[in-house]
């Protein structure tokens, strides 16, 4: 069942490590939504593959994306000509700044992570930390946030509702 949006979105990217684990981090405004996948290597295209697939789910939820804000330092300014294929506008923060919301999300999904792991008799392999960052992703996309209105909390339960019947 596709979702119609109300408004225009726009997207936030980033990297996060974890462990020396590489994951990309999408945050999905104003919907509020946090997308996360693991990243094989840093490679150009290995990178795009991911954020098209990204691109793609929210397409199929009806979801138009039109601006992507990312942070330099990240690598992910070496994809403007393919965002601009798509259109998409991609914006960059400031040289030495960081892209604050999705940073934030970033830290929210590590310290979950972290307080998960220490509950843990056992070290996490890397497969089950991966698992581990995907559904801690999920969880947090499932909690109503105090700036989302009427709208947003439908149209986000209706994604983690879907996503998690798949799974």
């Amino acid at each position: 069942m596709p979702i119609v949006a109300h408004e225009q979105q726009h997207i936030s990217l980033d990297i996060m490590h974890v462990r020396e684990m590489p994951f990309l981090v999408t945050l999905v405004t104003p919907l509020n939504l946090i997308l996360s996948s693991k990243l094989d290597n840093r490679k150009t295209s290995h990178i795009w593959r991911k954020i098209s697939s990204q691109l793609a789910n929210l397409k199929k939820k009806g979801i138009r994306v039109t601006e992507t804000t990312v942070d330099p330092k990240s690598g992910l300014t070496r994809l403007d000509n393919l965002f601009g294929d798509v259109g998409i506008k991609l914006k960059h923060v400031a040289v030495n700044q960081h892209v604050v919301a999705v940073e934030r999300r970033i830290r929210m999904i590590k310290e979950r992570s972290r307080g998960i792991i220490s509950t843990l008799p056992y070290r996490l392999c890397k497969k089950l930390l991966e698992s581990l960052i995907c559904r801690v992703t999920r969880r947090i996309n499932m909690e109503p946030s105090s700036v989302m209105t009427d709208m947003d909390r439908r149209h986000g339960s209706l994604i983690v509702e879907e996503r998690l019947t798949i799974r």
